[in-house]
């Protein structure tokens, strides 16, 4: 099973080999669409519930927690469709962020109207109950040395959908959830409306000395300890190490957005 693109001489190379050795061979690639028509600028409405997962950084075990809700999600007999953030999510059953976000030929302006057809288009030939979108990198640099890629697609995503639940992915690095919180208000348009904390922290000094990222993995029981601060805070943050907390988010999201206030909202 190969996950890196190839060019045909590899594939035949391979495909050969393993046809030779009597070894199944699956090139498994990102299969979005690499281009999409686009007659006007106007963006469609998306009417089916949108989840957001985005990451304070690139390593926040983001995938890992798309995995957990969509389980959670199927499991309570929703029907949903899902854009991961890796480029082999359909082996998992949900499609790849698409290829035409990452091109450089095409304009940033087209990126956001493709992005919304793309997801209209799901909308109307997979009919979901909710849609998951997990967005590759941060939500901003780290700083000058690091940049994950300056919350760019975070950016473009924004621009071309409306979330109804958004959820954070953090390493809790600081206290400035409020602050994060209005960062996205202001920069993406929506809040945060829930803090899914990570067991895998960037490591500052670390990189800074070797010039290039460290991370470290903290215990989970840890975190389950460090969450007890914040039991009062006004948004929900979950340890996603623990399978309960993942669970409770879940619920958490699915009845937001069940709840009467959302309901009047779409109305």
């Amino acid at each position: 099973m190969c996950l890196k693109e190839l060019a045909w001489s590899e594939y035949e190379e391979i495909y050969d080999l393993c046809d030779k050795n009597g070894v199944v061979f699956e090139y498994i690639m990102n299969r979005s669409p690499e281009v999409l028509d686009i007659k006007n600028e106007m963006l469609l409405n998306i009417n089916t519930p949108i989840i957001l997962v985005s990451g304070i950084a690139e390593r926040t075990r983001k995938f890992d927690l798309q995995l957990a809700i969509r389980n959670e999600i199927q499991s309570q007999k929703y029907k949903i469709s899902q854009i991961g953030t890796k480029n082999y999510c359909e082996i998992f059953g949900f499609k790849s962020f698409p290829l035409f976000m990452y091109n450089s030929n095409i304009s940033e302006a087209n990126k956001i109207i493709m992005f919304n057809r793309y997801i209209k288009s799901i909308e109307i030939n997979e009919k979901p109950d909710v849609i998951l979108i997990g967005i590759p990198g941060g939500i901003m640099p780290i700083n000058k040395q690091f940049t994950d890629g300056f919350g760019i697609l975070n950016y473009l995503v924004s621009q071309a959908i409306r979330p109804d639940a958004v959820i954070l992915n953090d390493d809790y690095l600081t206290d400035y959830y409020n602050q994060i919180n209005l960062l996205f208000k202001y920069k993406f348009g929506y809040g945060i409306d829930c803090f899914a904390f990570s067991n895998v922290k960037f490591d500052y000094q670390e990189s800074k000395s070797i010039g290039e990222k460290c991370y470290t993995v903290i215990d989970s029981d840890f975190i389950d300890d460090k969450l007890t601060k914040y039991a009062g805070y006004e948004k929900p943050i979950y340890n996603i190490s623990n399978d309960k907390d993942v669970k409770d988010m879940t619920n958490y999201i699915i009845s937001m957005l069940s709840g009467d206030e959302y309901l009047k909202g779409i109305l």
